[in-house]
């Protein structure tokens, strides 16, 4: 296993907007890609791009495919947990907010 997916792991995201992840400290992770001349690596190479507070602190580029592929399928596992997690909290908001509804509409 890739040594920055073990880290990625480690680290306890509480946020998610379709483009990064965020802690409760501030520290950001993206990604963005960019094309290699670069033989050794692969022709379009992931790059994880560590923020905090949406100024720059680091990144990390993933050698070879192996790797980008572990990173897509941590980055799609953690982002599906996100949105499973807002699809319940919108669900019980319209739940609530059709109960609501229906017991103002009620005859008295």
């Amino acid at each position: 296993m890739n040594t920055i997916i073990e880290a990625l792991k480690k680290i306890e995201f509480t946020s998610f907007d379709g483009d990064k992840f965020t802690c409760d400290n501030g520290i950001e992770l993206s990604f963005t890609t960019k094309l290699n001349t670069n033989y050794d690596l692969p022709s379009v190479q992931i790059i994880a791009k560590f923020s905090m507070q949406g100024v720059y602190i680091n990144s990390w580029g993933f050698d070879n495919e192996a790797e980008q592929k572990e990173f897509v399928v941590y980055w799609k596992t953690l982002e599906s947990k996100f949105r499973e997690v807002e699809f319940k909290r919108e669900d019980a908001i319209k739940k609530n907010g059709s109960d609501i509804l229906r017991n103002l509409w009620k005859p008295n």
